[in-house]
């Protein structure tokens, strides 16, 4: 994942089902979606005893908590990565997750499910070439008028177990600035499915969209936003309506170059507006496709495209 800007959250967290585990502790989401937490002490307390570490293993499992603004909070996944003793002392241990869920606290033996997945991808808006924003000149150069109609959400694919679609986001003018007017319009691809399904699945085909998109690209380009709900967690937004609980997700991903893609247009090899009449044959034909030839498709996005090197291997070369 892209995170030019790392997340830092001060909060409290303890191993699920054990509250009297709690520790203080602040909570790093990093570029490439590495997660890390780093707390007092360890999670047998912030003075532990001789007995309490060797009773505690390297492994934890599933961590929960409270977090500075996006309140509760859930890594999976989590291992100490460092953990010292302080024979009585203060110290701090630091433990990595796999990834997180910011919005939800899951219970222990509750699996992660979701039937709506939300990404947004590097170049997404390059590829689409759609706008709500329309500029009117009037017949005075000195005065026009803009004006922005979000446009419809696209469907580009429906099979049996999900469907894919385009939805728009926009971010409006300041009521209070009158000396700047701008609008910005985020698009954004929806896997939706009609029973839950684990993460696991919507990653993957997440994955197999953003591969096409950087096929279509000629790029490496990466998820820089994900965020899911599950349509049987909801809370109430007042009166007698509620809403699913939306839960972002940071997770790492194995195709992270160091520095964001250029989007050349001269290289872009198809658009969406080349697609839209045939999408739904097009999709159909690329998942059947990739799962057979998988290994050709990586070939071809290494040499074509020196693509899917992953930060750690772009660091080591670095490092070298």
């Amino acid at each position: 994942m892209r995170i030019p800007d790392p997340m830092v959250r001060s909060g409290y967290f303890w191993p699920v089902g054990k509250e009297d585990k709690m520790a203080s502790g602040t909570l790093t989401i990093s570029d490439g979606g590495k997660v890390s937490l780093e707390i007092l002490g360890s999670f047998s307390g912030p003075t532990e005893t001789i007995e309490d570490f060797h009773d505690e293993t390297m492994m934890i499992g599933r961590v929960v908590g409270q977090i500075e603004k996006e309140g509760p909070v859930t890594l999976e996944h989590c291992h100490y990565q460092k953990r010292s003793f302080a024979f009585g002392g203060v110290t701090k241990s630091q433990v990595k997750a796999g990834w997180a869920v910011l919005g939800h606290s899951f219970a222990r033996e509750e699996v992660i499910t979701f039937d709506s997945y939300h990404i947004a991808i590097e170049g997404l808006a390059e590829w689409l070439r759609l706008s709500g924003t329309t500029l009117e000149v009037d017949e005075n150069p000195h005065s026009f008028t803009l004006r922005y109609q979000r446009p419809t959400p696209i469907t580009l694919y429906y099979g049996d177990d999900f469907s894919i679609s385009i939805g728009f986001g926009y971010t409006m003018p300041s009521m209070t600035n009158i000396e700047e007017v701008s609008i910005r319009q985020e698009p954004w691809l929806k896997i939706a499915t009609n029973e839950l399904r684990e993460p696991v699945f919507f990653r993957r085909v997440a994955a197999q969209v953003r591969e096409l998109l950087c096929f279509a690209l000629d790029s490496t380009v990466s998820v820089s936003e994900a965020w899911a709900s599950n349509s049987s967690i909801t809370e109430d937004t007042g009166g007698e309506e509620s809403h699913a609980v939306r839960m972002d997700l940071y997770y790492g991903s194995m195709n992270h170059l160091l520095d964001p893609p250029r989007i050349d247009h001269f290289r872009i090899l198809f658009r969406y507006p080349d697609i839209s009449a045939d999408t739904q044959a097009i999709f159909s034909r690329w998942f059947e496709l990739y799962t057979v030839v998988s290994p050709a498709l990586n070939l071809y996005f290494s040499a074509r495209a020196g693509a899917h090197k992953c930060k750690r291997q772009a660091e080591a070369v670095q490092a070298a």
